[in-house]
């Protein structure tokens, strides 16, 4: 029977719904479908990318190294961020996962994830971005390094200034050195109005990690750089606050000459410093309102200003030329943004454009972004927007040979770099089997494995392994399956109560094997049917007319308890319904954060 209160629950349930999505987005936050799931892993939920490779066998080999986020400000413990979706991942160039480090960094944001050289092996390392979350490691920032097999081999914090600037965290010298940003919010005279007031101070530092002692420190207003470089307009400084500081400067990316010297960016001054690493002077500006060089080219609000070669008095660099900002502080300087490729001659401080590759949608990234130049020659660029990025090559055609981007757009990540790396986790391999009897024949029965190895990279082959009991001398392989994506499937006609796998290389070795687990029955799958025992004719009607007297007399009193339940969800259900409508909306705006405030922040 279907009474009315159960229409009324339908509809208070749908309107709820409707209500509850937030429409200035795609809706996927409610339904998931931009991010993978994994039948071995619930717990990794990764976002989704579409990929398309225009030109496979020009692309160059590698994995990517991205840090997904929603909000600048690492989420509270949101239903919708659970399980684990952004912080640290690794993903092939099909855009399948290979690694997750999401549970590692507790769902908090991470910046400028990479690879570094250490002892021989490939090494990564992150930025764990600014949190107010209670519990969180060093709320204002910190950097982190782990080996390859994603244990945590140290941490960088900041002893000077306010926050750990996540734009930068390069480990060099075979990990025993850093460059990173830190951020102090000194009070400043504004040489133009006279009048002091707070200002967001980016200084440059390399630390020696072995000792723990500052081989170099530098900040701008300290060694030649003046409040009227910036492009950003001058506020009513005797307005300005310690937690809403002027971002003035906005550091973004540090990189160090043969000889010891450091390239800094400067975002909000259009500018590229070159700053001696003896005397902590300026050696020469490139761009901006004092520019050293005769250009023929032109850039702003720049990101990763890279050194790519030195010979002599030539230098030539890279960098991505964002052409605007996200809060509009200057006119857009070209109608699309592009990565450059510059040459500096420092003995007629000339400056050329050698070369350009021009965002293919057509589009502007008013924030974020990187270059990076492949072995083979090629150019790989973090766009950022939804994690858009692309691969093109350095011929005179130069072709675009890949794109891929997040399935929406509510992820976007700071910076994607591409690089080899061999993951050996020490965390084992999962699996997952489930076991089905077909109930018209009971010699058919099927067995279907599921297992994944979070990180591993040099897994060629997985062998299955089944067992009636838990006893090692009594498994056998059922067979062999080739590795596809994070996750493989194998399924066996046959049914067995425990199971393990085995990870193989490419030459047969094994690599690891999975703990033994239970096989368990598919979800939904019928129960087996009990076999009653036989009472005879007179038993079996008795029985019959007793469950139908039983149904009868219990029916209306079921109906009767249905109706209660029914009304009672309705009304709680709408009780939720008033008050979830009068809450403080959420918008974007609110995640809009600036060091640890609720101000303007831009990156």
């Amino acid at each position: 029977m279907f009474y009315p209160t159960t229409l009324s629950l339908i509809t208070s349930l749908c309107i709820l719904f409707v209500g509850a999505i937030d429409t200035t987005s795609v809706g996927d936050l409610s339904h998931g479908s931009d991010l993978l799931s994994f039948i071995t892993r619930p717990d990794i939920r990764a976002p989704r990318w579409n990929v398309t490779k225009h030109h496979p066998e020009l692309i160059t080999p590698g994995y990517w190294f991205v840090g997904p986020y929603t909000n600048w400000a690492t989420v509270p413990e949101r239903l919708e961020y659970l399980p684990f979706q952004v912080g640290p991942h690794i993903y092939d160039d099909n855009g399948d996962l290979v690694w997750s480090g999401a549970a590692l960094a507790h769902n908090r944001n991470a910046f400028d994830f990479r690879t570094f050289d250490a002892n021989g092996s490939t090494h990564l390392s992150y930025v764990l971005h600014y949190s107010t979350r209670k519990g969180d490691e060093e709320q204002h920032g910190l950097g982190v390094y782990l080996d390859s097999s994603f244990r945590r081999k140290g941490r960088v914090t900041h002893d000077i200034g306010i926050e750990f600037n996540f734009h930068e965290f390069d480990l060099r010298n075979d990990g025993k050195t850093a460059l990173y940003i830190f951020t102090d919010r000194p009070v400043k005279k504004d040489p133009i109005s006279g009048k002091s007031g707070y200002v967001s101070h980016d200084c440059l530092s390399e630390l020696d990690i072995v000792t723990n002692q500052k081989k170099f420190w530098w900040c701008p207003l300290d060694h030649g750089v003046t409040l009227n470089e910036t492009y950003h307009q001058t506020p009513d400084m005797s307005a300005i606050t310690e937690r809403g500081p002027w971002d003035f400067f906005h550091a973004n990316s540090i990189d160090k000459f043969a000889d010891g010297d450091y390239l800094y960016s400067g975002r909000h001054a259009n500018t590229v410093y070159r700053v001696n690493h003896t005397d902590s002077s300026i050696v020469w500006r490139l761009g901006g309102k004092i520019s050293d060089f005769s250009m023929d080219f032109n850039f702003s609000s720049q990101h990763h200003a890279k050194i790519h070669s030195e010979s002599g008095s030539t230098v030539i660099l890279t960098l991505l030329d964002n052409a605007a900002d996200d809060k509009g502080r200057q006119p857009n300087t070209a109608k699309i943004s592009s990565a450059m490729m510059v040459e500096l001659d420092t003995s007629t401080m000339t400056a050329k454009l050698l070369n350009e590759w021009y965002r293919p949608d057509g589009m502007i990234s008013d924030k974020r972004g990187n270059v990076n130049m492949m072995p083979n020659g090629n150019v790989f660029v973090a766009w950022s927007d939804s994690g858009y990025m692309t691969e093109h090559t350095s011929t005179a055609d130069k072709k675009l040979v890949l794109e891929a981007s997040f399935a929406s757009s509510r992820f976007s990540t700071y910076r994607a770099y591409k690089s080899n790396f061999t993951g050996n986790p020490i965390e084992p391999p999962t699996i997952k089997a489930f076991g089905i009897q077909a109930d018209s024949d009971s010699n058919y029965a099927m067995t279907s494995f599921y297992v994944s190895w979070n990180g591993a990279t040099e897994v060629k082959t997985w062998k299955f392994y089944v067992s009636q009991n838990r006893t090692q001398e009594s498994f056998e392989c059922v067979g062999t399956a080739n590795k596809t994506g994070f996750e493989t499937t194998f399924s066996e006609k046959g049914t067995w109560k425990y199971v393990y796998a085995q990870a193989l290389a490419a030459n047969g070795s094994m690599l690891a094997k999975s703990n033994v687990e239970r096989t368990s029955a598919w979800p939904g799958s019928p129960p087996k049917a009990k076999t009653e025992p036989a009472t005879g004719t007179q038993g079996s009607r008795i029985a019959s007319t007793m469950k139908s007297q039983l149904e009868h007399m219990s029916s209306a009193a079921v109906a009767g308890w249905v109706f209660l339940i029914m009304l009672m969800l309705q009304v709680v259900l709408m009780v939720f319904l008033y008050r979830y409508r009068r809450r403080p909306r959420y918008s974007r705006e609110d995640d809009q954060v600036e060091l640890l405030s609720k101000t303007e922040f831009t990156d």
